[in-house]
């Protein structure tokens, strides 16, 4: 939810060359089909995920509790000095975004008391179920029939770094010792229109449509 509520996307580099054309950006829910947030827990139970009332109501406050955080600046973001890979690996990237998460979360006076388990058999399979719904959410179907590829090492790799670019890269962040933010150090850039497009029509088959 808050990737589709975040995410931007550049222009095709083909589409908008030349230093006398700006570089277009469009927001990832503008291009998804519009019953996607509503049709949440339908996708949910295709790839296999458990999606009752209680779920649903605390999945829903963490998701706000991140919005917030994300439409902030990503508040009290601390340096990722246990990470020294970071700016090669999406996955580890992630896991430093989760930990600032978890730690704002817990100085917000409205603290929900959500466990949040970054255990790397418990995170790595839910970034992976978490994109694969993404790459769906640009079809006009979603066919309970739809096949989930394996989780191989590769295709973890990218889907963290889609939802990586998606949403935090390049991203400002508001470090408190200093008076003016900074971009999070990546190299990582931001996804194409075209390249998301390509990487949601190879891994939606069976009969969906564009």
């Amino acid at each position: 939810m808050t990737t589709f509520k975040h995410a931007v996307l550049s222009s095709d580099p083909k589409t908008f060359s030349g230093s006398q054309v700006s570089k277009q950006t469009v927001r990832l829910s503008e291009i998804c089909q519009a019953s996607f947030l509503g049709n949440l827990p339908c996708c949910m139970a295709v790839f296999g995920w458990k999606c009752h009332d209680e779920f649903i109501n605390r999945a829903q406050k963490l998701s706000n509790a991140m919005d917030e955080w994300i439409a902030s600046g990503c508040p009290l973001v601390v340096e990722p000095t246990n990470y020294p890979h970071i700016s090669s690996s999406p996955g580890l990237y992630l896991y430093w975004v989760f930990d600032n998460l978890d730690a704002w979360v817990k100085t917000r006076p409205d603290y929900i008391n959500v466990h949040l388990d970054y255990r790397e058999e418990v995170l790595d399979p839910a970034v992976f179920l978490a994109v694969e719904a993404l790459y769906a959410c640009i079809c006009d179907i979603l066919p309970s029939s739809r096949s989930l590829r394996g989780c191989s090492s590769l295709a973890q790799h990218t889907n963290c770094a889609t939802l990586v670019a998606l949403v935090f890269v390049p991203k400002q962040i508001a470090y408190t010792s200093e008076s003016l933010p900074k971009r999070v150090i990546s190299k990582l850039s931001m996804m194409n229109i075209s390249e998301f497009r390509r990487l949601a029509v190879m891994y939606c088959q069976n009969g969906v449509q564009e």
